[in-house]
């Protein structure tokens, strides 16, 4: 599916972590578990091999007005209201991926959210909706025929949500973070991130295409095993795994997701690679190396090879002498594109300072 781009060079996408209920015994001792989807490795591939949410770009069918008449107008006039608290609190401004202007009626709110339920369909064939008719039920093999006919045209998923009397749940994602691609030689995004929880486990159907594999894992597990070689997980969804590590009960997850999209704004973060003299780090928003001012002059990454070694930075973020909040591998000689291969493999998260959004600190598994 085609991407939208922005007025800048990143384009405009959107991630969906999806949690389920675990029917069976808890695990390490969590009650639900989170899909992950392990991408293609052909050439060309975003992050090729790695294990990541479902989700991808925005289209233009998910700003098209047909949706103003298959949603429900009370959703509407929600999201418009939140809309307008945004813009009317300077305290918590609106991230600039729900405030850019797209030149249609549909609130950016629920474009968005509709992006990531659309992604979740194409790549996963999970069909996220509220329907009217308790009487209508969509089979397996019905799922994978309608898959075929969004992913070909994104405009078929507002048809079939028309034949089906049922409209995309997006009262059920709630939002979650906001990443930017940092600059090292790859397509670059600006990814909304939402969660959803649901109460039973679906059938997931990967496409093949983009999406080769699928697997529901608690989120401690997905860090063991990336900790472990077996799984690759890229910066964003490291982070979050952690994020998610620290609830092990299915419905605080919920209420937490609930009440913090509620009463708490959703930062963009661009991380800024530092160049040491044998490493790579990147850094977050509340290091005390992170740029002032980033966005409006984008440093996007600081050379610190003549004076600065990487473990040095790390045990001085570890001690709290500095603010640290990083990721970061040891590598001689690594050059900067090599960054993403080398993140999913090696890198290590390094983080005292106090979380931000409402979130809780994510979770590291040394």
């Amino acid at each position: 599916m085609a991407c939208l781009k922005s007025p800048t060079f990143w384009k405009e996408a959107a991630t969906l972590l999806l949690a389920s209920r675990r029917c069976g015994p808890a695990v390490l001792p969590y009650d639900y578990d989170v899909l992950m989807q392990r991408r293609s490795s052909r050439k060309g591939s975003f992050f090729p091999s790695a294990n990541v949410f479902p989700g991808g770009g925005v289209d233009e069918s998910d700003f098209s007005d047909d949706w103003l008449s298959i949603l429900p107008q009370s959703i509407v006039e929600a999201s418009l209201a939140s809309s307008h608290a945004y813009h009317s609190n300077e305290a918590t401004p609106k991230p600039p991926v729900l405030a850019r202007p797209w030149k249609s009626r549909v609130p950016n709110e629920i474009a968005f959210k509709l992006t990531a339920i659309r992604e979740l369909f194409e790549e996963s064939g999970i069909l996220l909706l509220a329907i009217s008719d308790e009487n209508v039920s969509v089979t397996s093999d019905e799922r994978k025929k309608l898959r075929k006919r969004v992913y070909n045209d994104g405009r078929e998923f507002a048809k079939i949500c028309r034949e089906l009397n049922a409209y995309p749940d997006v009262e059920s994602l709630y939002e979650w973070s906001n990443w930017l691609t940092p600059q090292a030689g790859l397509r670059r995004y600006d990814t909304f991130f939402y969660i959803c929880c649901i109460e039973s486990r679906p059938d997931v159907f990967h496409d093949e295409g983009e999406t080769v594999a699928s697997e529901w894992v608690s989120p401690l597990e997905a860090l063991l095993l990336r900790k472990e070689g077996q799984m690759k997980l890229p910066p964003p969804q490291t982070y979050e795994l952690g994020r998610l590590a620290r609830f092990t009960d299915f419905d605080y997850l919920k209420r937490f997701g609930r009440r913090r999209a509620l009463n708490f704004p959703v930062e963009r973060w661009l991380p800024v690679t530092v160049l040491c003299s044998d490493g790579v780090i990147n850094l977050f928003p509340g290091d005390s190396l992170y740029p002032a001012e980033l966005l409006r002059n984008v440093p996007e990454h600081v050379d610190l090879s003549e004076s600065k070694e990487y473990q040095d930075f790390l045990d001085e973020c570890k001690s709290k002498t500095i603010a640290g909040h990083v990721m970061g591998f040891h590598s001689v000689n690594c050059d900067v594109s090599e960054t993403p291969k080398r993140f999913m493999e090696t890198y290590r998260l390094v983080n005292n300072v106090f979380p931000s959004q409402g979130h809780l600190a994510p979770e590291t598994v040394e």
